[in-house]
């Protein structure tokens, strides 16, 4: 009884292997991001990196991240933003910060769907000024980079 049991599994396995129809479902596996003593240099303090999207010259959402170190990365669902890059710091109150963006904006040709866009470059940043690092359509996005206050609140929280 084993014996044709055995015969029939091995052909099949067989045959599977050489059916190119056959699909070959990938196993995909999600690890936490490990922690990475390349993340670069620490800043001085805690600072608050901020893009604001502007659409018929109204803000219409903003994405921020909290940064203690030279290296960032971030990831947005909605809007759909993402931003990694470097902040320098040059002298009191003015960050070098390179970067790349990534976009997906509506497609204004078919419902439903996104328009992919980026780009990447190197601005110099103010704390607490924003500048406008890309237009396209009545849209821009703004960068900006501000301190935290001590303990980590964005000026103008209220402790409840």
């Amino acid at each position: 009884m084993k014996a044709p049991i055995l015969a029939f599994c091995l052909i099949s396995s067989t045959l599977l292997a050489q059916n190119p129809a056959a699909p070959i479902i990938p196993a995909v596996r999600r690890s936490p991001i490990p922690h990475d003593s390349s993340e670069g240099d620490l800043l001085p303090e805690n600072y608050l990196l901020k893009v604001v999207t502007i659409e018929k010259d109204k803000p219409s959402a903003e994405c921020s991240v909290v940064v203690a170190g030279t290296q960032f990365q971030a990831n947005f669902v909605d809007p759909l933003i993402s931003i990694s890059g470097s902040i320098n710091p040059e002298k009191e109150g003015v960050f070098l910060v390179r970067y790349s963006m990534g976009v997906e904006i509506p497609s204004a040709v078919q419902n439903g769907s996104y328009t992919p866009s980026q780009f990447s470059t190197t601005v110099r940043l103010r704390l607490d000024e924003p500048i406008q690092i890309s237009k396209s359509n009545g849209r821009s996005y703004q960068l900006s980079i501000n301190r935290l206050p001590e303990g980590g609140k964005k000026s103008g929280d209220t402790a409840r």
